[in-house]
């Protein structure tokens, strides 16, 4: 959710993989989705070349350069399991575990809210907008609550929680459908206002029932608030008939993220994947392995791993 409202998201076993190794004097960084490569000069980067994607990355190293006085030449492989644009905070991943990699080869020591802080200002500069849900859930792992802004983690112990992830194949910046929820609050702010209202109770009902380990009844909530997300206009007729046609296969199923297309969790009933398989290869989309993760970012030596939320 947004506007103040309350949101509940949980780590996955997919995320990101950031690889870096010294590099005297430059800053290189290679991903599926293009290049970055700029001189160091003192805490300044100096003749930036990037591609499109990776150009606001520059931004995570001027800043915390500036803020340490000092740079570090670095040489960057970023390594992703989550399909980017589609919902699963794949930005705020790469931000969190680029960030984690930089403190770690300045020797630099962070508080979680710090990190969460950082993160979202990340996100602010490439998204242009957001919600700290998804930098507080890739820096803390498990399940994470905002509200009003705040955030908090959750004790919440998911076993016997089983969860399907499907990619529906369609992409959808998050700065177009926060925008398109922007234009329905101008439009009709008082028919906004209460919808997301009915989304604020929904969402602090599934936090009452996930900690219940109420499972069912956790993803009848869920189609609810699928069911005002429609509404809302950030759902998609594809996700619309998938999500229809999963019904009877699932407890319930939602889009993850900003929506305009990207993925759909679903909480599946016992027995039923291989239904739910057929259903969704015949939707046109794909299953996603995953599981639910305690673990947000990490460093292991001189490498950083990020796992990242639905």
């Amino acid at each position: 959710m947004v506007y103040g409202k309350t949101a509940v998201a949980a780590a996955i076993s997919r995320g990101i993989e950031v690889r870096g190794f010294p590099l005297r004097g430059r800053l290189e960084i290679e991903s599926p989705l293009g290049r970055l490569e700029a001189d160091l000069q003192g805490e300044r980067l100096a003749r930036l070349q990037a591609d499109k994607a990776l150009a606001p990355l520059q931004y995570i190293f001027s800043d915390l350069f500036s803020r340490f006085h000092r740079a570090v030449g670095l040489k960057i492989a970023i390594h992703s399991s989550i399909p980017d644009r589609a919902g699963l905070a794949s930005s705020a991943a790469v931000s969190s575990a680029l960030i984690a990699l930089i403190f770690s080869f300045l020797g630099e020591r962070w508080k979680v809210e710090e990190a969460v802080e950082l993160v979202y200002a990340s996100e602010l500069r490439i998204q242009r907008r957001g919600s700290v849900i998804g930098s507080s859930c890739t820096v803390n792992g498990g399940f994470v609550c905002v509200s009003n802004g705040k955030w908090r983690r959750l004790a919440i112990q998911p076993e016997g929680l089983e969860i399907l992830i499907v990619d529906t194949g369609e992409r959808c910046a998050t700065s177009d459908t926060t925008a398109r929820v922007r234009g329905l609050w101008n439009r009709d702010p008082k028919g906004a206002g209460a919808l997301f209202d009915e989304m604020n109770e929904i969402a602090e009902e599934g936090r009452r029932r996930l900690e219940q380990k109420k499972w069912d009844e956790v993803g009848s909530l869920m189609n609810r608030n699928q069911e005002r997300l429609r509404w809302l206009g950030v759902s998609t007729p594809r996700i619309d008939s998938l999500t229809r046609e999963l019904r009877d296969w699932v407890y319930g199923a939602k889009i993850t993220g900003a929506g305009g297309g990207g993925c759909v969790l679903c909480l599946p009933k016992e027995g039923a994947e291989k239904r739910i398989a057929e259903i969704v290869m015949r939707e046109g989309g794909v299953l996603l392995e995953a599981d639910l993760c305690g673990e947000g970012v990490c460093s292991r030596s001189e490498e950083t791993l990020c796992r990242r939320s639905s």
